[in-house]
């Protein structure tokens, strides 16, 4: 699970590395989705595009921006986002840790002992290098780091991504982890899951204008819509 989320992670990262128009509208889009629909754990002074808050659209809570990124409904989405929200989070308590000379260190010593005491045990018939314990029992660290990080997180408070020196160089709040995951979600069904939210709040959508003329015998008409519907 850590893998397929680093390899997550990398080609979110890649694919904002180009700055074109598509890479753009990906990220304008992944933004509208992530912070402008109602969802389950809304970070503290949550509201819509609007300032409206979303209790007084729905009344209950909805998740409609993890269904826009899962194309899953209630629980199975919610589970889905808080699941890669984990992975996340256990990522960023490795980096941290890993920044953190003085822990590294601690690791390597204790990967050394328990290598060694392995190597006794079995007679020197299992040699386990000490650098894949230390990995292993950073991973266990970040695990139950991570449980604090995401209850912050689900109560609407920011999540500390990556820290150096006692600074917090990067935080999350629920919506931003809803923004990563959009950024790895095909704009097209961003879009028409959104749009699918909408009509279901809103009844029908009007999405342009067409106007007509008539000028010495000869009849105009010009069509406008959004850029997003404008084929």
């Amino acid at each position: 699970a850590l893998l397929d989320t680093l390899s997550f992670l990398e080609t979110t990262m890649d694919n904002l590395t180009d700055m074109s128009d598509p890479v753009m509208t990906k990220m304008n889009v992944s933004h509208y989705c992530a912070y402008n629909f109602d969802c389950c754990f809304a970070p503290d002074g949550d509201a819509s595009i609007t300032g409206t808050e979303f209790s007084s659209i729905h009344g209950d809570k909805q998740a409609d921006a993890e269904f826009i990124i899962t194309g899953l409904e209630d629980y199975p989405a919610i589970f889905k986002v808080e699941y890669l929200m984990v992975q996340v989070l256990i990522v960023s308590n490795m980096l941290k840790d890993y920044a953190n000379e003085e822990f590294r260190n601690t690791m390597e010593v204790l990967g050394q002992i328990i290598s060694t005491i392995i190597s006794a045990v079995s007679e020197g018939t299992v040699n386990i290098d000490y650098r894949i314990i230390a990995a292993g029992l950073t991973y266990i660290c970040a695990s139950f780091q991570s449980i604090k990080d995401f209850y912050q997180v689900i109560k609407g408070q920011r999540a500390v991504i990556f820290e150096y020196e006692g600074e917090k160089m990067v935080t999350f709040s629920y919506r931003d982890f809803l923004y990563l995951f959009a950024l790895c979600t095909p704009v097209e069904e961003l879009l028409e899951r959104s749009h699918e939210v909408l009509e279901r709040d809103y009844g029908e959508l009007y999405k342009g204008i067409t106007l007509e003329a008539d000028f010495r015998g000869d009849a105009y008409s010009v069509t406008k819509s959004y850029q997003l519907y404008e084929k």
